[in-house]
């Protein structure tokens, strides 16, 4: 996963293959803009299945609305309303025009926040010892000779995991437990998690499966591709914990599904962002970009959680007024579990 392309204007999507395609020729007008917009979701969305969504009878909804006397802001609020119903983190507008905020289901304002996490309270309040801190990886030891690892994005290259992890597990190895934190992890490329897990397992498991849009048919999708863990040369055997929180998604959440797999794993916090697939992108006649999950993701079992997000073993959440005490009880609760 995880390729962009960058057209007219800089877009930083983590997670996710992104790739611009070719487009018909129409006019620049709201009811050619709908009709492309809603014919390009009908070829390459890979989601309707899962989620039971019948495209075309919300095109029977949300067409009637558009006319092309309609300005760009009302234009703006019908597409995305239909968008919504998609419920799909991963489908992003970007508008170009002025004032009209860029669009997802878990932005506001065109920005997502995260306010039951914060690095800076556990590097201030929590780690004892910093022992990396230089790029997405970050490690340390908590209290009671606990390590602690935090990935802030699977997009860091597989020459940087190779060089970085291998040093990692022989500065943690002495620890009682470990604590992975990837509750501000909004995704990366799944090569890259499945080699990172690859340091916290023991035998090799079958994680996850993924197919892909291949045509225009709702049902066409080529063949699916088998995912597997397999330890690496140096492997962290001890207790781990894993910590998600909503912001959790994409690529960070098959890391989830890799390391689930494992039986010295718990998974605590609160349930991951539920948007897995790789996307396209595309572009309307008046130079709006959109996004289009193409990707149909399941777990081990062939369970698909888009839209859902994983439930964790023990949920607990911090509340914005835990993080302004300078509290983190997800981490705390972590801590004791591995005490």
């Amino acid at each position: 996963m995880k390729n962009f392309i960058i057209v007219i204007l800089v877009i930083s999507l983590f997670s996710c293959e992104k790739e611009l395609i070719g487009q018909e020729t129409g006019q620049n007008t709201p009811v050619d803009n709908f009709e492309l917009l809603w014919e390009d979701f009908s070829e390459y969305y890979g989601e309707f299945n899962v989620k039971n969504i019948d495209w075309d009878s919300l095109y029977v909804i949300y067409r009637p609305q558009i006319s092309d006397e309609m300005t760009e802001e009302s234009f703006y609020q019908v597409i995305t309303g239909m968008l919504s119903t998609l419920y799909d983190p991963h489908v992003t507008l970007y508008p170009t025009t002025p004032g009209l905020p860029r669009w997802s289901v878990d932005l506001v304002d065109g920005m997502k926040s995260i306010e039951d996490f914060d690095m800076d309270l556990i590097l201030e309040k929590y780690i004892i010892k910093m022992i990396f801190d230089d790029g997405p990886v970050q490690y340390g030891l908590l209290a009671d000779h606990i390590g602690y690892v935090h990935i802030d994005q699977f997009e860091m290259g597989m020459k940087f995991i190779k060089k970085v992890m291998p040093q990692m597990i022989l500065d943690l190895n002495g620890t009682t437990g470990l604590i992975i934190d990837i509750r501000d992890t909004p995704g990366g490329r799944d090569p890259e998690a499945q080699l990172i897990a690859g340091y916290f397992v023991n035998e090799k498991k079958l994680y996850m499966t993924s197919r892909k849009k291949n045509g225009p048919g709702r049902n066409d999708f080529a063949d699916p591709v088998d995912w597997f863990v397999e330890p690496q040369e140096s492997t962290y055997t001890q207790p781990i914990i894993l910590l998600s929180t909503s912001y959790t998604m994409s690529g960070a959440e098959t890391f989830t599904w890799a390391l689930r797999r494992m039986e010295q794993v718990t998974h605590v916090g609160d349930t991951t962002g539920g948007a897995f697939s790789d996307m396209i992108m595309r572009e309307m006649y008046n130079g709006w970009l959109y996004s289009i999950s193409v990707g149909d993701y399941r777990d081990s079992e062939g369970n698909s959680y888009e839209g859902m997000g994983i439930p964790p073993d023990i949920y607990i959440q911090n509340t914005p007024e835990d993080i302004e005490r300078d509290t983190d009880i997800v981490l705390e609760s972590a801590i004791n579990l591995l005490n």
